[in-house]
Order: structure tokens, then C-alpha cells, then sequence
């Protein structure tokens, strides 16, 4: 909900502050530049303080707005993340539902891999900054794992390959520097691993077959060459 309120207040503050501008300008968002869009999310990593950056705790994202006509204002999104999970961030309730009961001392990790087909929905562009809603559907795996420490018998621990609903605002700075939020996804669970959820003193209450996220993305677009015909 916290990324949702700032895209929201980013939008107006674009919008009251670029209607004076001479080049304001608002249409599609097709394109015949190439270009390859890479990045991270950050949200992941922040909930714990970037700390032990590498193969365990990393995320990464790599897109593209195909440029060939009648196809140009559709691209594609790749995200792949393996986070550890915090223990502040899940003794949080604000920051993870579905918790019931001691959540003190928690811990535990987050895989998802992603792939999205976009839709870049229309082009808002005011003096060096663009907008651009897009909106996605995709499909990908996640494993989920959650630890109690009074309960070593057995983990929280299920695996899934969701399908997934998405929408983002695509914001580009100077045409290279790009920040993606609020970027909201919900998925079904197509398939799922029935896991155990009575972990002594926590329960946990979240439905196996639904899933909602919020991410924060941070890029650069990397300009590439167009093909010869």
C-alpha cells in the first residue's frame, strides 16, 4: 500500500508540473528504438538492509519493448530473486500477513522466478522524464520457506508455479535511468506443495493458492543496435 501512495503522489506531481511545459506530451507508447532494460528489486533486498549480497540473497530483472511494428507497444519482463528473509521483516505485520501467534525470531528465504508479457499501455512525457503504465501477464516458479526456532521439527515450506496478473508505472529519467512503482502483482497458484503450517507457537494462515506483491524495481536501459533487414 506504501508504493501504491508514492506512485500515486509521483503522478500528480508529474502531471501539475508538466502542464506548463512546452513538450508535454501524452500518446502510445510504441517505439522503434532497441533497447534492453536491466535492474534490480529493491524492496527484497531492503527488508534486509542489502546485507550478504550474492548467490542467497540477490535479485535481478532484465526486459525489453519489442520495437518490430504491430508489436512494438508489447515487450517482455524476466525477474529472478533469492532473498533471505529478515527477522524484523517478518515480525512485521504491516510487511508479511498470514502470520498467527510468536513471530519473534523468525526467519527464512523467498525464490521467485518470473516471466511477464507487457503491455505498455500509453507514453506520458513531460521536458526528461516518461511515464508508462504497463500492464502484464506471466507465469514462473516460487519457493517459500519459513522457520520457527521453538519448533525444529518441521519449516513452513512450499513450492508453486503462480499465475500472474501485474501492473507497474514505468518511470524513465534522461531516457537511460528507469524506477518501476508502485509494481503490484497478484498470482494464483496453479500447482502448489501442501506445507506445514502449525509451527508450534505460529501459525501460519496464508492461502496456498494466492499470492500478492509489492515490489519497488530500479534500472538502467541499455541501448542496443537495431538489425540489419
Amino acid at each position: 500500500m506504501k508504493w501504491f501512495i508514492v506512485g500515486v503522489s509521483l503522478i500528480v506531481t508529474f502531471v501539475c508540473f508538466a502542464e506548463p511545459l512546452p513538450d508535454l506530451y501524452a500518446g502510445p507508447a510504441d517505439t522503434t528504438s532497441i533497447s534492453l532494460d536491466v535492474g534490480i528489486e529493491l524492496s527484497e533486498l531492503m527488508q534486509n538492509s542489502f546485507s550478504n549480497i550474492g548467490f542467497n540473497n540477490f535479485t535481478v530483472l532484465l526486459g525489453q519493448q519489442l520495437w518490430v511494428e504491430q508489436w512494438n507497444m508489447f515487450g517482455w519482463r524476466l525477474i529472478a530473486m533469492n532473498v533471505q528473509l529478515s527477522s524484523e521483516h517478518l515480525a512485521d505485520p504491516n510487511a508479511v500477513t498470514g502470520l498467527d501467534g510468536n513471530r519473534i525470531d523468525l526467519s527464512g528465504s523467498f525464490f521467485a522466478l518470473r516471466f511477464y508479457f507487457d503491455w505498455y499501455t500509453v507514453l506520458l512525457k513531460a521536458w526528461f522524464i516518461k511515464v508508462i503504465p504497463i500492464i502484464s501477464a506471466g507465469v514462473g516458479f516460487q519457493h517459500t520457506i519459513i522457520k520457527n526456532p521453538r519448533y525444529p521439527q518441521a519449516d513452513y515450506d512450499i513450492m508453486a508455479v503462480p499465475v500472474a496478473l501485474a501492473a507497474r508505472l514505468h518511470f524513465t529519467i534522461l531516457n537511460y535511468i528507469w524506477i518501476e512503482m508502485p509494481f503490484m502483482e497478484f498470482s494464483f497458484n496453479a500447482w502448489h506443495t501442501t506445507p506445514t503450517k502449525e509451527l508450534g507457537d505460529l501459525t501460519i494462515t496464508r492461502p496456498d493458492w494466492f499470492n500478492m506483491y509489492g515490489w519497488l524495481s530500479l534500472g538502467i536501459s541499455i541501448p542496443l543496435h537495431k538489425p540489419s533487414n
